[in-house]
């Protein structure tokens, strides 16, 4: 498995961007790579281009005011150049009057309520998350049914601003729902770099995303498919069906050996595969006071290492060489990367300076 920690390299990513109606270049087009910080304008031809893409599973989306979204899913595994070219829908819009989307000081309280709970869920409630704010929370909407439901749907993609990480977002939000203890939320993100105001708030960044990655899903997926996620101190568990009082404190050592395997369809990718649950402890840091608080643990008791659990949704799901679980949906989170929302998400590309140096020594 050590291939995983090899730096992949990258190429060069051109096309163009048409309306599929007529044919006709689109210019000032948005592209970008999701959850990346790749991202560019198509020029007076309609062209864009990214000079250096880091090889692997990619989505590449355009937007457009006018014209629905374009997008593009492709692994590309080589140095060499690739071509994707997009064309774009155009969009029907009733025209019957003026229609002017009501700001936040104008909405109910019921809605300010849910948008609270909103900002609560999705921007998370983590120390760093204080520090984020969504500016265009007018865009939002939101429906609880008769059994309690929540749902957000988004007119237009949220602006998140990260003073925390130091990124600006452009959140397209695909589906967010809370139905009892489950959150659901998928859609696809675009970071942008801040200016830093100085040269101390850019090492504060840099602090942050080093402690943001470190003990994180993709820290540990990216480590175990190294093989090294004990070394980068992760400890594994198998748990029984955790809805039985008496199965709480079972656990049996686990190996990511055993989690995980080579994919057939995905180049670079592997499968997580187990059954039941997988408890994984980040030895390196302790839990903090907001996770406390948001799971109601008795004040007095001592605090743990970081601690979570993970089920697979549906059977055996892939993960791309970014530590990428391909379905959205594929795993489930308990505990602390459960507590951990859009507040503390980095680029897919993110990675601390030594840690491919790490990755690459012997276990």
């Amino acid at each position: 498995m050590a291939a995983a920690a090899q730096d992949p390299g990258c190429f060069a990513l051109t096309g163009t961007i048409r309306d599929a109606e007529t044919q006709v270049p689109l210019p000032s087009a948005h592209v970008f790579i999701a959850a990346s910080t790749l991202g560019t304008a198509t020029d007076a031809d309609g062209a864009y281009a990214f000079s250096c893409v880091p090889q692997g599973a990619h989505k590449l989306i355009a937007t457009m005011l006018g014209f629905e979204q374009g997008v593009v899913e492709f692994d590309h595994r080589s140095a060499e150049d690739r071509q994707v070219d997009l064309v774009l829908t155009p969009t029907v819009i009733e025209m019957d009057g003026a229609v002017v989307t009501a700001q936040p000081a104008e909405r109910g309280r019921k809605w300010r309520k849910r948008l609270n709970k909103f900002v609560d869920t999705f921007v998370g409630e983590t120390p760093g998350a204080d520090r984020a704010s969504i500016e265009n929370t007018e865009v939002l909407d939101f429906k609880v049914n008769w059994l309690g439901a929540f749902r957000a749907t988004a007119a237009a993609p949220l602006i998140v601003r990260n003073e925390h990480l130091g990124y600006q977002l452009e959140y397209h939000m695909k589906e967010f729902s809370i139905e009892g203890p489950t959150i659901r939320y998928d859609g696809d993100p675009f970071y942008e770099h801040l200016a830093p105001a100085s040269a101390e708030q850019e090492q504060e960044w840099v602090a942050n995303r080093r402690q943001a990655f470190h003990g994180s899903f993709r820290h540990f997926l990216l480590a175990a498919m190294a093989g090294r996620a004990e070394a980068e101190g992760f400890q594994l568990f198998y748990r029984p069906d955790l809805r039985s009082s008496a199965a709480q404190h079972i656990r049996f050592p686990a190996r990511t050996a055993d989690l995980l395997t080579p994919s057939d369809t995905l180049s670079g990718g592997m499968v997580l595969d187990f059954d039941g649950y997988v408890e994984v402890v980040y030895t390196r840091e302790e839990e903090n006071r907001a996770f406390r608080l948001w799971q109601r643990k008795w004040p007095l008791t001592a605090y743990e290492n970081q601690r979570s659990l993970m089920k697979l949704t549906k059977g055996a799901t892939v993960v791309d060489h970014n530590g990428e679980v391909l379905d959205p949906y594929g795993v489930t989170l308990y505990g602390y990367w459960a507590f951990e929302r859009i507040a503390e998400d980095l680029p897919k590309e993110y990675r601390p300076p030594d840690f491919l140096a790490r990755l690459q020594q012997e276990p």
